[in-house]
């Protein structure tokens, strides 16, 4: 976990990002706990500690240094084993997070992990995006997700979900 904190150390600085040392080490014990996971369970390709802190903590949280989120309602489409928006609620728990995925043991397992690491308030939805947008239309200030689609594909997915004057923050190499 030492070179998880590191790394995250190191890159906090060049998205701008000034965390708490408690913070951080919600962040590194969410890198953790996706890293353990993974052993039973598919959940990522990216299993190593500076790995993980660059390309999905410091990935995630680099919309906090575009986007102020505090105070918002924020969606995660596709959130998978939980990226970007579990390290969003941990950085800004101010925000209000609603987690969405199709897969129903990603989703019993965030359901689990992410409220054991103090992390509050974040909610969970099992269901299929164009599903769920049924009762949620238009209900967030932002709508993100990261390796879910392409993009003409993603924002038919995620824009649905945004309130006028809203955004999508498509996450997107």
């Amino acid at each position: 976990m030492m070179a998880m904190k590191s790394a995250l150390k190191e890159g906090l600085p060049q998205l701008g990002l000034d965390l708490t040392e408690d913070t951080q080490n919600t962040l590194c014990a969410f890198g953790h706990a996706v890293v353990e996971q993974n052993k039973v369970m598919n959940l990522t390709a990216i299993t190593q500690p500076e790995q993980v802190a660059k390309l999905h903590l410091l990935d995630s949280i680099s919309l906090l240094s575009v986007m102020p989120l505090a105070g918002k309602k924020v969606i995660d489409v596709g959130c998978g084993a939980g990226f970007p928006g579990v390290p969003l609620k941990i950085a800004c728990p101010e925000a209000k997070v609603t987690l969405l995925d199709s897969l129903g043991k990603r989703m019993n397992w965030l359901e689990m992990a992410v409220p054991a690491l103090g992390v509050e308030n974040a909610e969970f939805v099992t269901a299929r995006a164009e599903e769920a947008v049924a009762t949620r239309r238009e209900s967030y200030d932002f709508a993100t997700s990261r390796a879910v689609a392409r993009l003409n594909i993603l924002l038919e997915l995620t824009a649905p979900y945004v309130k006028v004057g809203g955004a999508v923050l498509a996450m997107k190499g």
